[in-house]
């Protein structure tokens, strides 16, 4: 995540050598971060997976099927984010594409 805000704390060039260089360094920037935030997302997938380890331990069978069903609400919700994060990085290169053709604003 750390290119994204390096992204944004960038200035702006006023005159450009090449009015692209904005969107493409916004574009590395972004792929950059995403497979960043997917190997955090890959650790943290680990991680829920000791938690269940540990959930599945407990004696209690109410508390252990609540934190299972928290659990799973948990992983649906990393999946449903990854899913939609992926979908939305799709379309970065049809962006690019479009701004160098300036049809971007």
């Amino acid at each position: 995540m750390s290119n994204v805000f390096q992204l944004f704390s960038q200035k702006k060039n006023k005159n450009p050598s090449n009015p692209n260089t904005g969107m493409t360094i916004a574009v590395a920037n972004i792929l950059a971060s995403s497979a960043h935030l997917g190997r955090t997302i890959g650790e943290l997938s680990r991680n829920f997976d000791a938690i269940d380890r540990i959930i599945d331990a407990l004696d209690d069978p109410e508390i252990r099927n609540r934190h299972k069903q928290s659990m799973k609400l948990n992983r649906e919700t990393l999946t449903n984010a990854t899913f939609e994060l992926s979908q939305q990085i799709s379309k970065l290169p049809g962006l690019q594409i479009r701004a160098a053709s300036g049809k971007i604003e």
